[in-house]
């Protein structure tokens, strides 16, 4: 698996932030669109009733960082939702055909990511 930028890629799938969290918790990009799963059950978007969609709210470090800083920041995310910790959240803002809607994704970089 690897992070690039917002999205956590793995071989089956791709994230926005985090992969599943221990709950369950993620949001997963397919070739249909967008499917938020959570213990409450998942929603789905397609890709064309989609019309934006915006991540908010998204922790960035405060300092410039190193890749090994950045890596233990994903180790740490990665550590925390084993253990039942949640990551710092962020909020992705849809607008879709039927009006906005706003679902919460979890980081995948505990210290936040670099401001670029």
């Amino acid at each position: 698996m690897a992070m690039v930028g917002l999205f956590w890629v793995a071989p089956d799938a791709a994230y926005v932030g985090s992969p599943p969290t221990a709950i369950g918790s993620c949001v997963r990009l397919t070739a249909g669109g967008l499917e938020a799963v959570d213990p409450d059950g998942s929603r789905t978007w397609t890709w064309e009733g989609l019309r934006s969609a915006v991540v908010e709210a998204v922790p960035v470090e405060s300092r410039p960082g190193l890749a090994s800083k950045l890596f233990g920041s994903v180790v740490s995310a990665a550590a925390g939702i084993f253990l039942g910790e949640g990551p710092p959240e962020m909020t992705l803002r849809l607008e879709t055909e039927y009006g906005p809607e706003a679902v919460t994704v979890y980081s995948a970089a505990a210290g936040g990511y670099g401001a670029e």
